[in-house]
């Protein structure tokens, strides 16, 4: 294992990078070029962050329909796109993956090939579960309208989810327990998402309540598996989300990036105390930082994208314990090479 990055050659590195960081118009000009022949005629769908293709002609040797998955390296807050990042798509594609090894065996997940230091992933296209699985251990600070502190703070109330939540909660302290708290996954234009309890779940019909609790084991079992891992490092995990669907054979798998900064918090563990005591928000590796950079709705500047790549790199090494490994091929380059190559061993 190599030395890890200097935060001099990190921030060197992310600015010599960031006319090359692959975003949603990059990706839709190599789709348009035809320089993408394995996919041709693959039905293709550009979400925030990650390209999708899916087909009848995508299928592995065995039968299996399969998704390919390009994370681009743009990051989007407070429900807008506000630029690429250097390396973003890799990192976290990178970070989850090791994730997903940690906590397979209890957390199946849809993937069936995901090469190193790579955006790309070709995994099973599932039937995905319309809810998000979140837990939480902490009432972290947070704007968004689904968060727990928007709903105890802003708006006083003391149910969420279903759970009962005593007075005296504080921004960033613990809960009285660990608490799962699903989100709906809206799928209409214009429609938002919700924090709402199992049963309210139920009664939609979303889920039923043998798979909700089938769901709520293997989920709190990997939120449990992935502090375990992050504690040994001095970090702790505040809260994480899982995504999750099911397989041509009935199978529940993940179906998303897992235990990721963008689908976790994770806080330094050292000095979490002394920074409540002082009022101060907790030392924080995830997307958080994003969020809290620049003015909401507004594009990033080049400077901010600067920090946050840096800060992303910062938090890979982090995590991982890793020096990080950039690919430095220019981006369609590499996302044909690795699709071609995952393409041509499953079918």
């Amino acid at each position: 294992m190599g030395a890890l990055l200097a935060q001099a050659d990190i921030a060197k590195l992310v600015e010599e990078n960031l006319d090359k960081a692959l975003d949603s118009a990059g990706m839709a000009a190599l789709v348009e070029s035809g320089d993408l022949p394995a996919l041709q005629g693959a039905d293709y769908y550009q979400g925030k962050v990650r390209a999708n293709f899916t087909g009848s002609d995508l299928m592995s040797k065995d039968g299996i329909p399969l998704r390919v998955i390009v994370a681009t390296d743009q990051i989007s807050t407070h429900d807008m796109v506000r630029g690429a990042i250097p390396f973003r798509g890799q990192i976290l594609t990178d970070i989850s993956n090791t994730m997903l090894e940690i906590t397979r065996e209890v957390l199946p997940n849809a993937q069936r090939y995901a090469p190193a230091n790579s955006a790309v992933v070709i995994a099973e296209n599932c039937e995905p579960f319309m809810f998000e699985m979140v837990w939480r251990m902490h009432m972290c600070k947070s704007s968004t309208e689904t968060s727990l502190y928007y709903h105890y703070v802003e708006l006083g109330k003391r149910e969420f989810c279903g759970h009962l939540l005593p007075e005296g909660l504080v921004a960033n302290g613990p809960l009285p327990y660990m608490m799962d708290t699903p989100s709906t996954k809206e799928s209409d234009e214009g429609a938002h998402d919700e924090s709402v309890s199992p049963g309210e779940l139920y009664r939609r019909g979303v889920v039923d309540p043998t798979t909700y609790g089938q769901i709520l084991y293997m989920t709190g079992t990997a939120y449990a598996l992935g502090r375990r891992h992050f504690n040994t490092k001095g970090i702790f995990i505040p809260d994480t989300k899982f995504e999750l669907g099911r397989t041509q054979d009935g199978t529940i798998v993940t179906i998303d990036e897992v235990l990721t900064p963008d689908s976790s918090r994770f806080w330094v563990a050292e000095d979490y105390e002394a920074k409540m005591a002082a009022g101060e928000s907790p030392t924080s590796y995830s997307k958080q930082f994003g969020r809290d950079i620049g003015t909401p709705g507004q594009p990033y500047t080049d400077d901010e994208r600067l920090q946050i790549g840096c800060r992303y790199i910062e938090t890979y090494q982090k995590l991982t314990g890793k020096a990080f490994i950039p690919d430095l091929r220019p981006p369609a380059e590499r996302v044909k090479a690795d699709i071609d190559k995952g393409l041509q061993q499953l079918r």
